[in-house]
């Protein structure tokens, strides 16, 4: 269960991605994960597949196909919930 996510304003130094402006309680980088019975509650996004295309972080020297390599497992009973 992810209770919410703190915006990280434009400009701030700790915002690592344009994306933190408007977090996700649940964000998955890799498609090879069992996401059941989740529960995600005051975010902006309450799941966020990030895929990208080429590896990055710690992973720039992989093949950068690798994540389509895999398939998706199982995506089953989460619950986005969205405040007002």
């Amino acid at each position: 269960m992810a209770i919410s996510a703190t915006a990280v304003p434009n400009g701030d130094p700790n915002q690592l991605l344009k994306s933190d402006e408007e977090p996700a309680c649940f964000w998955i980088t890799h498609p090879n994960n069992d996401v059941r019975y989740n529960v995600a509650s005051g975010c902006d996004f309450g799941f966020w597949y990030a895929l990208p295309a080429n590896p990055t972080g710690d992973h720039l020297g992989y093949n950068k196909n690798s994540l389509f390599l895999f398939l998706f497992l199982f995506f089953i009973s989460n619950i986005p919930k969205y405040l007002e």
